[in-house]
């Protein structure tokens, strides 16, 4: 029997092999309109949430349902969590509370 290619192949050996450098990679604010406008949601999905939590965690779930969206859009609210709201449309963050 044929082993099959591994799709997830290790690269180690090259990444090993990258020069390291404490330089930052510069962005502008046209790469930032450039990953905007590419910005692609699933037609079946709603909208995608992440959130941050006092505790650190960082949660992201795509939501199919207004009803489940907003539910955790509610939990999240009420636990003071920073939150981005990804939608077809737009993408807000950090939502203070005082908006709902």
């Amino acid at each position: 029997m044929k082993k099959s290619k591994d799709p997830y192949k290790n690269r180690i050996r090259e990444v090993m092999r990258w020069k390291a450098s404490d330089k930052t990679t510069p962005y502008t604010i046209q790469d930032g309109f450039h990953a905007a406008c590419n910005w692609d949601l699933r037609p079946e999905y709603l909208c995608v949430v992440r959130s941050k939590w006092l505790t650190g965690q960082v949660e992201e779930r795509s939501y199919k349902s207004f009803a489940y969206a907003q539910k955790y859009i509610d939990k999240c609210m009420e636990n003071l969590c920073e939150l981005s709201i990804i939608t077809h449309d737009e993408i807000r963050d950090s939502i203070p509370t005082e908006d709902y």
